[in-house]
């Protein structure tokens, strides 16, 4: 197994460490073990040891983002479009960029306008409003000016009550 920070020698010291709640490992090579510090630890470096492990699994991480590799399952782009599914949670993060668009065409807004939890019928003031603004461009793309009149006057009852969101 090769060394997680030169990528050249033979790992000889493994270890492992607890970050972001998850256990990782780390594989390192004598010399860069010898170069970092990493041999002879007392217990007072145990703490700059972990942060530097730490900072080495997120450098680890970041490297792999960039290369589109999931640094988590190692689920690529590529497989992702072939297999249809993400291999982790931390996919979602890595392939972002490549998600969000994806994820633009699938759905119609970012606004949830389905279903909700059983006994809250009532809509917030916001949803209140998004639904009377695109009633409001509808009305008028249908030059039903009347029933766009009325719902403007809705609209203006809405935002003098309590703003968007129902504060005032």
């Amino acid at each position: 197994m090769k060394c997680d920070i030169c990528h050249e020698n033979e790992a000889t010291i493994r270890t492992k460490i607890y970050f972001n709640d998850k256990l990782q490992e780390l594989n390192i090579c004598e010399p860069c073990a010898k170069e970092h510090g990493i041999l002879n630890l007392k217990e007072t470096n145990v703490k700059i040891f972990a942060d530097f492990l730490s900072h080495l699994i997120e450098n680890k991480k970041e490297a792999s983002r960039v290369k589109g590799k999931c640094p988590l399952c190692g689920m690529t782009l590529p497989d992702f479009k072939r297999i249809g599914q993400l291999g982790c949670d931390e996919c979602y993060y890595t392939f972002r960029q490549e998600l969000i668009p994806l994820f633009n065409k699938m759905q119609v807004g970012t606004m949830h306008i389905g279903r909700g939890p059983k006994g809250k019928h009532d809509l917030s003031n916001y949803e209140k409003i998004a639904m009377l603004r695109k009633a409001l461009q509808n009305a008028i793309m249908d030059e039903r000016y009347e029933d766009a009149a009325e719902i403007r006057d809705k609209l203006k009852l809405l935002h003098s009550a309590g703003g968007e969101d129902g504060r005032e």
